[in-house]
């Protein structure tokens, strides 16, 4: 609890594990962008932010090789285009310790949402402590030194088109520093 009020008092993240950007680009189909390319001005800007930030290096170029960026690119970029001559981005710096102790199974059809939901907290009961809680939990379909008795402040659940053969399921964990920051240009 005092590392969170001192990291507000000095502006300063209370986690350094800021992990992989994820940058979430709304982009009018009306925006003309001029002066370079957006995903190169994307990674210039995780360099920069990264560095001015304070915030650790934990990207590697190859998950294999494991050799170290230094500068936290690549992110990941999703992009969309909308109506309108705006750009919204929304920037999400994501740790790695407790989306580690995420999980993705194919159910079969016939396990229905009970199959789901017995999915769900096996995950979320295999993960823990290990995933910093008090967790957020996105479903696609606590306390630790914190107090409080909830293992997770948030859960979120999509559902997107599947083959009819399968009943796919994916729980994403993060941790309760669930930074994101937005602004529209």
């Amino acid at each position: 609890m005092k590392n969170a009020q001192l990291a507000a008092e000095e502006d300063r993240p209370y986690c350094h594990d800021a992990g992989l950007t994820v940058v979430y680009a709304d982009v009018g189909q009306d925006v003309h962008i001029q002066g370079g390319d957006f995903t190169s001005a994307i990674h210039e800007s995780i360099r920069k932010g990264y560095k001015e930030g304070y915030l650790r290096n934990s990207i590697v170029s190859d998950p294999l090789l494991r050799k170290n960026t230094n500068d936290n690119t690549p992110g990941v970029i999703h992009t969309r285009i909308v109506p309108g001559e705006q750009m919204k981005l929304t920037v999400l710096p994501k740790g790695g310790g407790s989306e580690n102790m995420s999980a993705m199974k194919f159910l079969l059809p016939g396990e229905g949402v009970a199959g789901v939901k017995k999915f769900v907290l096996d995950t979320i009961i295999a993960a823990g402590g290990r995933a910093c809680p008090p967790l957020v939990v996105g479903v696609g379909i606590g306390p630790q030194g914190l107090g409080g008795t909830n293992t997770a402040i948030w859960v979120a659940v999509e559902t997107y088109g599947c083959h009819i053969t399968a009943l796919p399921v994916a729980v994403n964990i993060q941790c309760h520093a669930a930074r994101k920051t937005c602004k529209v240009i």
